[in-house]
């Protein structure tokens, strides 16, 4: 997330909370603290992303990352350079599960599909994706 879009969601989520203040001034202390909350969850996503040097480049990814997920191999850490490398990396783990368990887990809670909804849905980023989700999907099929 970007700066706009992180004070979209603060802007959306106070306007939200706003349809629920009452006359119940222990009520409209729990929203104000979701509130509250809500907007360093804001600030800390960006601390964050700029502690790790994580640069919010839109649609491109580290092609050393694409690589990796293409040769069924999990990605380097040191190849992470934005916050589409970093979700990239993490639905490369998925190679380096080693129990049957794991893979039915990953598959019933639909794990690499939720993170691959918040990636830029360029052709190269969704054929990576589908490759680790065949992958999933082999390696559950003899075990279910």
């Amino acid at each position: 997330m970007n700066v706009e879009q992180l004070l979209k969601l603060e802007t959306w989520f106070k306007k939200y909370l706003s349809a629920f203040y009452g006359r119940d001034i222990e009520k409209n202390q729990i929203f104000q603290l979701k509130e509250e909350h809500t907007k360093r969850v804001c600030n800390n996503i960006l601390w964050l992303g700029k502690a790790m040097h994580l640069s919010d480049n839109g649609t491109t990814c580290s092609k050393k990352i694409i690589r990796s997920i293409h040769k069924k191999e999990t990605a380097q850490t040191s190849e992470v350079n934005c916050l589409t490398d970093l979700k990239l990396l993490q639905i490369s783990w998925a190679y380096d599960l080693n129990f049957p368990e794991s893979y039915r887990l990953l598959k019933k809670h639909c794990y690499i599909e939720e993170l691959a909804c918040t990636l830029p849905q360029t052709k190269e980023v969704k054929t990576a994706v589908s490759l680790v989700i065949k992958h999933i999907d082999r390696m559950t099929g003899k075990n279910c």
